[in-house]
């Protein structure tokens, strides 16, 4: 028989189950589309795959549940390999490379996350590496100066 304390522990495994938020990371046209229909800021990831701080960001700040979640809950992502020569964004008349675009917002130096409005203005940068806590402050100042006070 199914007791209210079977429910109650069906209820607790499930929530220690369940993964926390996570967006997924779009391609650059495919995030300011998204970032345009939804109003949300875009947060950017520029990386090479030669960079030993880029994959260090990606292990130890970017996998973290709780960075995830604040992620997924007020930023659309997105990667743009700054070293990539596919082209994947339309400027007036100039098509952009992902290494052009990269140089165009003054991504010169890796790891660097941009903070870009949903119309792709650039608001903030993060040039380098920063461990989880610092990681998160920088999220939750962005969050403060340029969604909640909008």
């Amino acid at each position: 028989m199914i007791t209210p304390r079977h429910h109650l522990a069906a209820f607790a495994l499930a929530c220690l189950l369940a993964t926390p938020a996570s967006a997924k990371w779009l391609t650059y046209p495919e995030g300011l589309a998204h970032a345009d229909s939804t109003g949300t800021l875009v947060l950017v990831e520029v990386y090479t795959d030669w960079c030993s701080y880029c994959k260090k960001l990606e292990r130890r700040v970017l996998s973290r549940d709780d960075i995830k979640s604040v992620i997924a809950k007020h930023f659309t992502p997105v990667k743009l390999d700054a070293e990539d020569d596919t082209p994947v964004a339309q400027m007036g008349d100039t098509t952009l490379t992902a290494r052009q675009l990269a140089r165009r917002y003054g991504a010169t130096t890796y790891p660097t996350v941009l903070i870009l409005s949903p119309k792709g203005q650039l608001l903030t940068k993060l040039v380098g590496y920063l461990p989880p806590k610092e990681f998160l402050d920088f999220l939750s100042s962005t969050i403060r100066v340029h969604i909640q006070d909008s």
